[in-house]
């Protein structure tokens, strides 16, 4: 196991145990909850938690189900917002965004993927008016706040991501092909690419597919995959799938 799977793996682990953890503590609460959103919450909460323990117990072992992970976070967000730990909902629904964002989601259509986002959201962060005007009022600022810092890191990062880049990238950046000025279109035809390899590219980035689940759906060999994205990867001199991530970020790709 590399170090990259290691640390997701303690990650997924450690998440297990918070949640296995608050479900416990829910049901040993020596009090009830005066006020929520949450209907029976003496009976609701523990069985939340307990249900989120147990999918990212699954998702430890079957990594590649990220909606597994998008839908911990998204309950696990909703329900704390919703019994008056706002600010940690709001932080929990600021991994979700880092979590898409980390696994290609915002590639395409991002403006939109976000405002979604944002709504929903909003939407869920009006249950606290129940909590009183204040601390509504304050769940915004606070959310806000995060949310604003995610957007700022990424568009910092963005604008620094050359000297960021891995080698492999930075080469392919330097001197390799000619590329579109950062942030314009990337049309992928343009790059002898075929149409399978074209689609292979939105299958793993886009909808961050496995090779045998692509295998799977094109009725064709794993390897027969995993050769076209070693070809994708030599036609921009990169060395791997989160290169290639990394890569295409850099662009409004046209598939």
């Amino acid at each position: 196991m590399s170090k990259k799977k290691d640390f997701y793996f303690i990650f997924l682990l450690t998440s297990f145990i918070s949640l296995l953890a608050a479900a416990i503590f829910a049901i040993l609460r020596d009090h009830s909850y005066s006020v929520s959103l949450i209907p029976h919450p003496d009976i609701t909460l523990p069985l939340i938690h307990f249900t989120c323990a147990i999918l990212c117990l699954i998702s430890m072992f079957k990594r590649e189900w990220n909606f597994l992970q998008y839908s911990i976070l998204f309950i696990e967000s909703a329900v704390t917002t919703l019994t008056s730990y706002h600010t940690l909902g709001a932080f929990l629904y600021v991994i979700l965004i880092s979590l898409l964002f980390r696994n290609g989601f915002f590639l395409s259509h991002r403006k939109l993927k976000l405002l979604i986002l944002i709504v929903v959201y909003n939407i869920v962060a009006v249950g606290v008016y129940r909590y009183g005007m204040t601390r509504m009022i304050m769940n915004y600022f606070v959310a806000y706040f995060m949310f604003s810092f995610v957007f700022f890191f990424y568009y910092d990062f963005k604008s620094n991501l050359y000297k960021n880049l891995p080698v492999a990238v930075t080469k392919v950046l330097d001197n390799k092909i000619n590329l579109p000025p950062f942030g314009s279109d990337l049309e992928l035809k343009k790059f002898n690419l075929t149409e399978l390899q074209i689609e292979i590219i939105h299958k793993c980035v886009i909808e961050n597919l496995t090779y045998e689940q692509i295998a799977e759906i094109k009725y064709m060999s794993t390897s027969k995959i995993k050769t076209e994205m070693s070809n994708i990867l030599k036609t921009f001199n990169l060395s791997n799938k989160n290169e290639l991530i990394l890569f295409l970020s850099l662009y409004h790709v046209i598939y």
